[in-house]
């Protein structure tokens, strides 16, 4: 898969002119589709007076180091070694608010602060774990209560990695992460490839060196060193892409990475972005984005992924302020040259879903049962129950393991089951059309009757069914 010749020139130009209008010593970024690298680009000097920069040329990826923290944390989590919902107290007895699950931490409700007590923690030698925990100040709420980022709660998470599998937090994340995804380039330590991170004067051409001190056990928080090209393989994979990747996480733990579970509540703003279990979610204008932002004294990073496209981009820069144009390239991608429209081709499995879609009733408000089409023969078929008309509780059901239809999208039945009742357990009688017995004539969610007419007579309505006394 490769972009045409037209877009790439676009997304150079576009490349070219954010790192001038930033003022950035160098912007590097890069786009996957598919699961595959199609772009990447390099503008300006690795170092002032220095040698331009390249897609091999290493960033400080900040706060992007916490995606990769939370898939080593939630692989302990499915081996058994930790519960998700359990207090990582159980575990750490010495951490931080104990009482917060492992969940907790990793979507930043734990209730600690931002930082631990001291100085400018990213411009200043890292604390050990002893001098960690003395330093962290007294809880900002209880465990669960609300959405408050913090960096000392992923510190946590990576000593718990520490602990748990006796090695330091960058080599248990470089061998149960960075190598499966093929992330060469990503890593703790610096090296001749590694961009100067400086500090632009905001209205004067001139630049400061910022230090790159050893955080120690602050780490884990955002000191990885990455590029554009390594960071959509990472971006890639939280999309499923491609396909027969690397099985780093069970599809369950892997989702709720981006699946929202707090709300990034700023008063006066409407709610357009969350946190999952590791990534950052976003709503934009209606369409779910993830990925992470980053920033450490020296450089700025990004990560975004559209869903919905199959797209990743990623940008990296080696200065303190941020360039933020995330969205804004996937914007520009999609609008230059959309992601190829899969052609429609009937699905082997469906014929056998016939006699259960169509228009239902729930008492009188009408639903449609959809079969959803698959992006592939082999792609397991899921249905899709919605209002008819614009409206909620639209829903998207598979089958598990056991052959039931469990909502697994959507709005009000995910994790309900959907039943097709029919008359199989009745004897059929003559009057019965051939196989009318086997066809379901009802649906039950939960509570929830739905019948082939309005409170059709005979399904088990709850209460009083009409039947002919419509009036």
């Amino acid at each position: 898969m490769s972009l045409q010749s037209g877009t790439v020139r676009i997304l150079d130009d576009w490349l070219l002119r954010t790192q001038r209008a930033a003022r950035v010593p160098s912007l590097s970024a890069a786009i996957a589709r598919g699961g595959q690298t199609v772009w990447t680009g390099s503008v300006g000097v690795a170092a002032p007076g220095g040698s331009p920069a390249t897609a091999r040329t290493r960033y400080k990826i900040g706060s992007i180091t916490k995606p990769v923290v939370a898939i080593g944390v939630l692989q302990l989590v499915a081996e058994g070694r930790i519960g998700l919902e359990a207090p990582l107290g159980d575990v750490l007895p010495d951490a931080p608010s104990p009482a917060a699950s492992v969940a907790e931490y990793l979507c930043h409700t734990a209730g600690l602060s931002a930082e631990p007590s001291g100085p400018w923690w990213e411009r200043s030698p890292g604390p050990t774990w002893a001098e960690l925990v003395a330093a962290v100040p007294p809880l900002l709420t209880a465990p669960g209560r609300r959405h408050h980022y913090s960096n000392t709660g992923y510190a946590v998470l990576g000593h718990l990695l520490e602990v748990l599998d006796g090695e330091p937090w960058d080599r248990v994340v470089a061998r149960r992460v960075l190598e499966p995804l093929g992330m060469a380039g990503t890593g703790r330590s610096a090296d001749e490839d590694c961009a100067v991170g400086v500090a632009v004067h905001p209205y004067a051409d001139a630049w400061h060196p910022e230090p790159t001190p050893d955080q120690r056990a602050m780490g884990p928080a955002g000191e990885l060193w990455s590029t554009p090209g390594d960071l959509v393989r990472l971006g890639s994979w939280t999309l499923g892409l491609p396909a027969g990747g690397p099985d780093l996480l069970p599809a369950d733990l892997a989702a709720q990475m981006h699946e929202p579970r707090a709300l990034a509540d700023s008063p006066g703003a409407g709610w357009t972005a969350a946190q999952g279990l590791g990534l950052q979610v976003w709503n934009i204008a209606g369409q779910r984005q993830w990925g992470h932002g980053g920033s450490v004294p020296g450089f700025t990073a990004e990560l975004r992924c559209d869903p919905g496209a199959g797209d990743v981009a990623a940008l990296c820069s080696s200065a303190t302020h941020a360039v933020g144009a995330g969205a804004e390239l996937l914007a520009l991608l999609a609008a230059t040259e959309p992601a190829p429209v899969r052609p429609w081709h009937p699905h082997p499995d469906q014929a056998e879903l016939t006699p259960l879609c169509g228009t239902w009733y729930w008492g009188p408000n009408p639903y449609v049962l959809t079969a959803l089409t698959a992006a592939s023969p082999d792609q397991r078929v899921r249905l899709s129950l919605a209002p008819l008309g614009a409206g909620r509780r639209t829903t998207t059901f598979e089958r598990d393991r056991d052959g039931r239809w469990i909502g697994v999208e959507g709005d009000y039945w995910v994790g309900e089951e959907l039943r097709p009742l029919t008359r199989a357990d009745h004897e059929p009688s003559a009057l019965d059309a051939p196989g009318a017995f086997q066809t379901p004539y009802a649906i039950d969610i939960a509570t929830f009757h739905f019948t082939r007419l309005p409170y059709e007579p005979g399904t088990d309505v709850p209460g009083e069914a009409p039947g002919d006394a419509w009036r």
